[in-house]
C-alpha cells in the first residue's frame, strides 16, 4: 500500500511541474514569472519557479507582487528565458495560414486555393514577417478557362493588425494542354492579428487581378 501511495506521489509531482498550465505571477519591478503557487500568507507569496533549469521552492513579500492569476499561462504560448520561467514575450503560434482569394477585372475572373508558411518574423515595423505561398485556382476570360499554379514569397509591413502586403513570384496559366510562366506579384493590404484565428487580404496583382482574400491562420 505504501510503495502505491509512493508512485501515486511521483505521479502526481511529476504532473505539477511538467503540466502545460502554470499560475502566473508579476511583481512590482515587472517580471512576469510562469510557476506553481503554493500559497499565500498575510506576509509571503509562496512559490515553486524553474530557476537554472531546476525547480525550486521560494517565496516573496506580498507587497512585491502586483498580480496573480492560476492556471493563466500555457508554457506553449510564451517565449520563457532559458533555464527559467521568466516570461520575455507572448509566441505568435499563427506561423500557417489558408484562404480563398477571388479576383476580377473586366471580362476576367480567377479565385485560388492558397497556403502560405511564415518563414521570417521579426519585431521591425518596416518588415514584419516573410511568408512563402503555393496556390491552384482556375481563370476565365471570356469563355476560355485555364488552370494556375503559382508560388510566392510575400512580405508584411506595418504593425499590431494591418500590414502592407507585397509579394513576388511566379505562375504557371494554360488550357490544361499547355502551360505558360508569368511573374506572379501583388500589392495590398492584409489584416491578421498575431494570435487571431482569420485573415483578410484585398489588393491587386497577377494571376487574380483585383482580389479579395479570406482564410484562417493556425
Amino acid at each position: 500500500m505504501k510503495k502505491i501511495l509512493y508512485i501515486l506521489i511521483l505521479l502526481l509531482s511529476f504532473y505539477k511541474v511538467y503540466s502545460q498550465n502554470y499560475d502566473l505571477i508579476v511583481t512590482i519591478t515587472g517580471d512576469s514569472i510562469a510557476c506553481h503557487i503554493d500559497s499565500i500568507t498575510n506576509t509571503k507569496f509562496f512559490f515553486e519557479m524553474k530557476v537554472k533549469n531546476n525547480w525550486i521552492h521560494t517565496y516573496t513579500p506580498i507587497g512585491d507582487i502586483t498580480e496573480y492569476k492560476r492556471n493563466e499561462i500555457n508554457k506553449k504560448t510564451f517565449v520563457i528565458k532559458s533555464g527559467t520561467t521568466f516570461i520575455e514575450s507572448l509566441t505568435e503560434h499563427n506561423k500557417n495560414a489558408v484562404h480563398t482569394t477571388i479576383g476580377f477585372f473586366l471580362m476576367y475572373a480567377a479565385i485560388n486555393q492558397n497556403y502560405e508558411r511564415l518563414i521570417w518574423k521579426s519585431q521591425d515595423q518596416l518588415i514584419h514577417s516573410i511568408w512563402i505561398r503555393v496556390g491552384i485556382g482556375t481563370g476565365t476570360f471570356f469563355m476560355d478557362e485555364g488552370r494556375n499554379y503559382l508560388s510566392t514569397l510575400s512580405t508584411l509591413a506595418g504593425n499590431k493588425n494591418s500590414y502592407l502586403e507585397i509579394s513576388l513570384g511566379a505562375s504557371l496559366f494554360g488550357d490544361y494542354n499547355y502551360y505558360h510562366i508569368y511573374p506572379a506579384a501583388t500589392i495590398g493590404y492584409c489584416y491578421q492579428k498575431p494570435n487571431g484565428r482569420y485573415v483578410f487580404r484585398t489588393g491587386n496583382g497577377w494571376p487574380e487581378l483585383f482580389y479579395l482574400s479570406f482564410g484562417i491562420c493556425f
